[in-house]
């Protein structure tokens, strides 16, 4: 099971959809980077922060239009356990750990988002941007 990061906007131009999916990626990979974070991590054992979580988050590379989603990038991670920081965690001592970095990113990301979508509209001639309220959204793939 992966991570996904969905970034959808109907009617939208890809230009604006690779945009934000690029600045997204950006983001998101420097919320795990090595030494970042909120620390201590729990590890009974001695840990090292090696990057592979921060090396393993990707675009998916697959924009396309759909009349469901409109325009669609994602942001994506198969590491197995970025998950459990995503969304929370138990230790076998029944303390409650969560580090979140996609969603965090989301919301760092939203406002430039629609102002940048405004911005692309705007150049192409339209009137005004379409409904972005959905701009970024979090997916869990089945």
């Amino acid at each position: 099971m992966s991570s996904d990061v969905v970034t959808r906007v109907n009617g939208a131009s890809v230009s604006l959809v690779e945009n934000v999916g690029h600045r997204l990626l950006s983001e998101t990979r420097s919320r795990v980077a090595p030494g970042v974070g909120p620390g201590p991590h729990p590890h009974v054992t001695q840990h090292v922060d090696t990057g592979w979580l921060r090396d393993h988050i990707f675009l998916t590379g697959v924009v396309h239009e759909s009349r469901r989603h409109g325009v669609v990038n994602g942001v994506v991670t198969d590491v197995e356990y970025a998950k459990y920081l995503e969304i929370g965690w138990h230790s076998s001592k029944g303390n409650f750990f969560k580090y979140p970095f996609m969603l965090p990113a989301v919301s760092a990301i939203r406002q430039w988002a629609i102002q940048e979508a405004a911005r692309l509209f705007r150049l192409a001639g339209k009137r005004r941007a379409p409904n972005v309220g959905g701009l970024l959204s979090i997916d869990s793939p089945k």
